[in-house]
């Protein structure tokens, strides 16, 4: 594929090559790249009878079809930049983007027009009534810095941003995505994301500009596994381009034609990979839309199974720069974490009508000071090969009880759980319970909670553990094939209790029940339930103890961790708890012993001067946490720390620390 100007100047040149090829299969009707062209040209010159002039944004809202691609493309005959619209989208938000591109005309069809505030082209109509106009291309002065599309995405402030990509970032990628993954006019390509997503525009322009068929397909087949497997076979489907969550779906042995997939969109587990070694080359691919899709790529090779728990997403598509910067703006250095900024070639214009946030975003680059870097806001790490290696959203970074939390580090241990076959961590933030960590699990059959747990245990810290284990029947996907945290189910805490529900009997049971339920949040407790299973934390467990002591009621809350369910708490408070008795049980095994061996100890532990203080504390369930009040917290202890919700004042202390003599015992 030669570089031409624009987008529109690589397909008259595929209508030229082969005219009488396939360049469009629907619903088993099949249009030739002469048909497109002279369709696309028939709009396009309608459009110029309107009055629409180069760098006008027109608004696409239409299902998947033929006259989706044929609007798209006379859109970009004339000069102008196509707006893709999701017809199923709220009215609200299909309002808010045509306000917001300034546009007075949308191109849509009779099924989808329902919802169009503005005047309208009904491309069916167009066609169907003989009103079309000449088949001859448009007289248009279009160049490479000219807007070929601008895609809207989700904004912090809960509205859409538009992202404005120009003729010759779209065209520098599609020149590289070709030779990269060998497309020739052979390649039969399945346009599977939404239009409304950039990963639609690689799979329609890697057809259309290299002389491929582009299969459009439902939104039923694509609802439908089986149905979209028969359909890749029944049409001899050669490249798939989705997310790894769908093609986690697909079963090798029932496809035998895909000669390529390319994953995208999301974090990919090598055991996705190591399931299509052999069958076909199998891609990994990074992108923001803020610059042309994807900026970084690699074919997968069977080592990368050893070496990493998720496939790399490669080294740079060519033309791009790509750094790896700590909060200073300075490099980190192989294996270490830091944020992508993007450079090169393909960085969009910015984003629409908001030029506060493409300051933000896109910065100048702070080792040149001419150029521009796309900050991402996803962090990476370089690895010994060469390779990124994508670790997560720097937003995935969570801040629990005072301690800074990846939630990608707690899936990548529970990937490698036993029976665990895809999961997802999220936080819960509430404003009467705080934070809590909730785990996602799609699993087998055999699936043991519990012992997913005393994994994680093994592996993770006490902090990131979470407080909820959830089996899904499968993870949710947004419209884009991402995983939709905000369509994951809300912890029911009463449904997630692994113990037979015995509901509380005396009335020191049924107050602490009461309690439970109101600070975990939850509906109905038993008593054998376990506080900590059912979403508590320590900071809960505070709370707990000072309700209690509301009630007039002192609980210690070491007993709370020794015995973490109603009865036996209720059984301490009212005094039938059986004790340990620890030193009684010495003295009853002692004879059974006949080697002994006399050993010197000393010991100070916070609240006990001595081992013999040390161990009435723990007969008794005597606390011995010291609580402080702010103002007598360490002037070591930042700002941040001690305004946090989330801290507590409050550690273990020894009495006369200073007067422990290391020398006497040779140590340092």
């Amino acid at each position: 594929m030669s570089i031409k100007n624009t987008v529109t100047d690589l397909f008259s040149e595929q209508v030229k090559k082969s005219p009488d090829g396939i360049a469009i299969v629907f619903e088993n009707i099949k249009i030739t790249y002469k048909e497109l062209d002279e369709k696309s040209n028939q709009l396009a010159n309608y459009l110029i009878i309107l009055d629409k002039k180069p760098g006008d944004l027109i608004p696409v809202c239409i299902n998947r079809s033929s006259e989706m691609i044929i609007s798209i493309i006379a859109i970009l005959k004339v000069g102008c930049a196509y707006v893709p619209i999701d017809p199923n989208y709220p009215v609200e938000r299909i309002n808010f983007i045509i306000q917001d591109c300034g546009a007075n005309l949308c191109i849509t069809n009779t099924k989808s027009s329902r919802n169009l505030s503005k005047p309208v082209i009904l491309v069916d109509d167009f066609f169907n009534n003989d009103t079309a106009s000449s088949t001859d291309l448009p007289i248009a002065s279009i160049t490479d810095t000219d807007l070929a599309y601008v895609i809207y995405t989700s904004g912090t402030t809960g509205k859409p941003k538009g992202v404005m990509i120009e003729h010759r970032t779209l065209i520098s990628y599609i020149t590289n995505q070709s030779k990269f993954l060998g497309i020739t006019y052979e390649d039969k390509i399945i346009q599977f994301s939404n239009f409304c997503f950039d990963a639609s525009v690689e799979q329609i322009f890697l057809a259309l500009l290299n002389g491929s068929e582009l299969y459009l397909i439902t939104e039923d087949t694509l609802k439908d596994i089986d149905a979209f497997t028969k359909f890749l076979e029944e049409n001899f489907i050669t490249h798939l381009h989705a997310t790894p969550g769908f093609i986690e779906n697909i079963l090798p042995e029932k496809v035998n034609h895909l000669k390529r997939i390319v994953s995208a969109g999301d974090i990919c587990k090598k055991e996705l990979f190591k399931k299509w070694i052999g069958k076909v080359d199998f891609y990994n691919k990074y992108g923001p839309t803020e610059a042309t899709i994807s900026v970084l790529e690699c074919l997968c090779k069977p080592e990368y199974l050893n070496e990493q728990k998720t496939l790399p997403i490669g080294k740079p598509v060519s033309g791009n720069v790509i750094y790896l910067l700590d909060e200073n703006l300075s490099e980190v250095g192989t294996e270490k974490i830091g944020e992508i900024y993007i450079g090169g070639t393909q960085l969009g214009r910015g984003y629409l009508n908001q030029p506060d946030l493409t300051a933000a975003n896109f910065i100048t680059n702070p080792f040149n000071g001419t150029e521009r870097l796309y900050k991402t806001g996803d962090l990476a790490r370089k690895l010994i090969d060469g390779n990124i290696g994508f670790i997560g959203r720097s937003d995935d970074q969570v801040k629990i009880r005072g301690y800074r939390i990846e939630l990608s580090e707690i899936e990548n241990v529970l990937r490698e759980a036993t029976d665990v076959q895809q999961c997802v961590v999220n936080v819960q933030d509430d404003n009467n319970f705080g934070k809590r960590l909730i785990a996602y699990v799609v699993a087998n059959r055999n699936f043991n909670k519990e012992a997913v747990i005393q994994y994680l245990n093994k592996k993770l810290p006490e902090y990131m553990i979470p407080q909820f284990v959830i089996q899904i029947e499968r993870i949710p996907l947004n419209g884009n094939g991402k995983i939709d945290k905000k369509a994951l189910p809300l912890p029911d805490a009463f449904a997630l209790k692994t113990n037979s529900h015995i509901s509380p009997k005396t009335d020191t049971e049924k107050k602490i029940a009461v309690i439970w339920q109101n600070i975990l949040g939850i509906g109905s407790v038993g008593s054998s339930d376990n506080f900590f299973e059912l979403g508590g934390n320590s900071l809960l467990a505070q709370k707990f103890v000072l309700l209690l002591k509301e009630e007039q009621v002192n609980l210690p809350i070491v007993k709370l961790y020794q015995h973490p369910n109603i009865a036996d708490i209720a059984a301490f408070l009212d005094g039938t708890l059986i004790k340990p008795q620890l030193r009684n049980a010495f003295r009853a095994d002692a004879s059974k012993s006949t080697d002994v061996a006399i050993i010197g100890m000393s010991v100070r532990l916070p609240g006990a001067d001595s081992i013999e203080e040390f161990w009435d504390n723990l007969v008794n369930g005597k606390e011995t946490i010291r609580y402080f009040s702010d103002d007598e917290l360490d002037n070591s202890i930042s700002y941040e720390t001690r305004t946090d919700n989330n801290y507590v004042k409050a550690r273990g202390l020894i009495n006369n620390p200073k007067e422990f003599d290391p020398a006497f015992f040779g140590i340092n």
